[in-house]
């Protein structure tokens, strides 16, 4: 959630400069923070009809699509590995 009394605000259409990668076109700034990349949304606030972000939200926008990824995996095989435990101790009780 963005702190008003401890984050840089920025309009969202001067966002693209605050990405640490390189300059997305605003029009990606805006679908981050509408529909978002793989579950991750950019974190915006309404001030005055006015949508705004923060550089620290751009930042934790970044970091979290990048932790997902690593994280996602890593889960994904360990959720399988017990799969194939449960299996295997199936297959086990069952004389196979």
């Amino acid at each position: 959630m963005i702190d008003l009394s401890t984050e840089e605000i920025v309009p969202l259409a001067d966002a693209p400069a605050k990405y640490p990668y390189g300059r997305p076109h605003r029009a990606t700034v805006y679908r981050h923070s509408l529909n978002g990349v793989r579950g991750v949304r950019l974190e915006t606030i309404l001030i005055g009809g006015r949508r705004f972000t923060s550089t620290e939200a751009v930042h934790r926008f970044v970091r979290q699509l990048n932790d997902r990824g690593q994280s996602s995996a890593k889960v994904t095989s360990e959720v399988r590995r017990r799969q194939l435990e449960c299996i295997d101790a199936e297959l086990d009780a069952k004389g196979f």
